[in-house]
């Protein structure tokens, strides 16, 4: 008892101790009472187990006043002992105290923890309708980019498909001159052969 009592002073993880039937009480050793006393200073036990342990009158005296003292301890099984009826009285309406203001704190930080889960569901949803509205810009900005270069390459196959007809126009208006210009010069050639052969008739 008295290296649980050392511990349970300090102890910072310790939330359940159970010492069912264990004959601590024999003699109302020192180390009982100072296994009680650090139920003063302790704030991890939540739970502790006295059932059966041979807790006197006067022991429970002491337990009651340490417990009336801990704001944190929720359960304690104190059954099979001797204790005096105000005594339980004290120690059960001390838990009792002490699991109301639990609950209390439980709800309040369940609704704190509700609401932060709320602002982060809020800011995530603002980073995400963020992203995909600059996603949406990108790809109208994308879009609008594909199609002035479609423009552009059609603009520039409309001048190039210009440019080709009119190169087309000229080469066939020369092809036309060059023939009419062949034409001519056969023309002025047969005509001039067919003077020359009347003018050899006269002779």
């Amino acid at each position: 008892c008295q290296a649980f009592g050392e511990v349970l002073k300090t102890n910072t993880s310790l939330k359940y101790l159970s010492l069912d039937s264990n004959p601590l009480c024999i003699n109302e050793s020192n180390g009982i009472k100072l296994l009680f006393e650090s139920l003063r200073y302790n704030k991890t036990l939540i739970s502790l187990n006295l059932w059966r342990t041979g807790i006197t009158k006067s022991l429970g005296l002491e337990l009651a006043s340490a417990i009336s003292e801990n704001d944190h301890i929720l359960f304690c099984d104190i059954s099979h002992n001797n204790i005096d009826i105000m005594d339980i009285k004290r120690i059960t309406d001390k838990l009792d105290e002490n699991l109301t203001v639990y609950d209390h704190n439980t709800r309040i930080q369940r609704a704190n923890d509700e609401k932060q889960r709320k602002l982060q569901f809020d800011i995530q949803k603002e980073i995400d309708d963020k992203h995909d509205k600059e996603r949406l810009t990108k790809w109208l900005e994308d879009l609008r980019l594909e199609r002035a270069d479609n423009r552009r390459k059609e603009e520039e196959e409309k001048v190039a498909k210009y440019h080709a007809d009119i190169e087309e126009r000229r080469r066939l208006r020369e092809m036309d001159e060059e023939a009419a210009r062949k034409a001519a010069e056969e023309a002025a050639a047969k005509k001039a052969k067919k003077k020359g052969k009347g003018k050899d008739k006269k002779k």
